[in-house]
């Protein structure tokens, strides 16, 4: 009797656990999901867009232009998506539709751009490696900030592979250097010494990331870093919100949305 009993038990708790969590069947380059539980998925020129309840929302691609390199959901009023081979910058709508402010980068000499990201006040950054530079254009496409070469400044061989904007300062990871923080004006501030990664996300106070394929978080206050254990190792990739997770499974079809 008490065997039937602790099997009800664990049902009713696996049950319970599992009430927020769907399952997207999907193939892709990479993906990312924003503060409002809406996860993407790119695959070649297309992305696709899925609500939290695991639906299929809405798709956009733009056969013009290829292959998407990256894309910055932070702001999913504003989505940005980079084309680093064209040297353009798109930016959809809630809806994916296509805004009316496209970045040509080649009519403003940033056309060696390799990285871009989403600031403050539709404000965009980009990483110039032709000048090893950080770049930040306005909202009406104007240069604001500009942080001359980065190698001569810091005395390093800059060679970054992502970046992003959190809380008023920029994330630019380098996997031989570690994670360099900026702040809102461009004034470097310190580095972190979290090496050989290529991704990352940033919630409150903490970093996570993958490295050896393990998951870690790395506190931004005292600087110590924690192995995330109930991380399936079935998992090859974990992308976190404030409230969402993402996970994202070996055949990288099955991606668990849940919410905390």
């Amino acid at each position: 009797m008490l065997k039937f009993f602790l099997l009800f038990i664990f049902l009713i708790f696996f049950y319970t656990k599992n009430l927020n969590q769907k399952c997207i069947y999907e193939k892709f380059d990479f993906a990312d999901i924003d503060n409002q539980g809406n996860s993407y998925f790119v695959k070649n020129d297309q992305i696709k867009k899925y609500n939290i309840k695991g639906e299929l929302i809405k798709v956009f691609s733009n056969k013009k232009l290829g292959s998407i390199s990256s894309i910055d959901v932070s702001n999913p009023l504003r989505i940005l998506l980079f084309y680093k081979d064209q040297s353009a910058v798109l930016f959809l709508d809630s809806q994916l539709s296509e805004q009316s402010d496209k970045l040509d980068l080649n009519l403003i000499n940033l056309e060696q751009s390799v990285l871009a990201c989403t600031s403050v006040n539709n404000s965009v950054w980009l990483f110039n490696k032709q000048n090893c530079e950080l770049v930040r254009l306005d909202k009406n496409k104007n240069i604001n900030i500009n942080t001359g070469n980065l190698n001569t400044l810091l005395s390093i061989d800059l060679n970054p592979s992502f970046m992003l904007e959190f809380n008023n300062y920029l994330y630019l990871n380098d996997p031989n250097i570690g994670i360099i923080l900026f702040d809102i004006f461009g004034a470097y501030f310190k580095t972190l010494p979290i090496k050989s990664i290529n991704k990352f996300n940033v919630v409150g106070n903490k970093i996570y990331y993958k490295k050896e394929n393990k998951f870690y978080s790395y506190e931004l206050k005292n600087y110590e870093t924690e192995e995330i254990e109930e991380f399936s190792k079935y998992q090859i990739e974990m992308l976190i919100t404030e409230n969402f997770q993402l996970r994202i499974y070996n055949d990288s079809t099955c991606i668990s949305l849940r919410k905390y």
